[in-house]
């Protein structure tokens, strides 16, 4: 694509090449095969964050969505 074209959206801002589709074409992602092993918290972690919530306005309500997601097993980082 040549750079000399202007790109705008429908507002009339300038567009950025990277948002089109044949801009990566042929290239691999960056982060391409990498694996990212599962972190579950701990019981104490998952107890001592279920404490902090205890005091929050809606505890109840975010205890019992710590104890279900907690349940299901996402990493901590979710």
């Amino acid at each position: 694509m040549p750079s000399d074209v202007q790109l705008f959206d429908a507002t009339g801002r300038r567009r950025s090449p990277a948002t089109l589709p044949e801009f990566h074409v042929g290239r691999a992602p960056a982060n391409k095969g990498q694996r990212y092993p599962a972190d579950p918290p701990t019981v104490d972690e998952i107890i001592a964050i279920m404490r902090v919530a205890r005091g929050a306005p809606y505890g109840n309500r975010l205890n019992g969505l710590i104890v279900v997601l907690w349940g299901a097993g996402p990493r901590i980082n979710e």
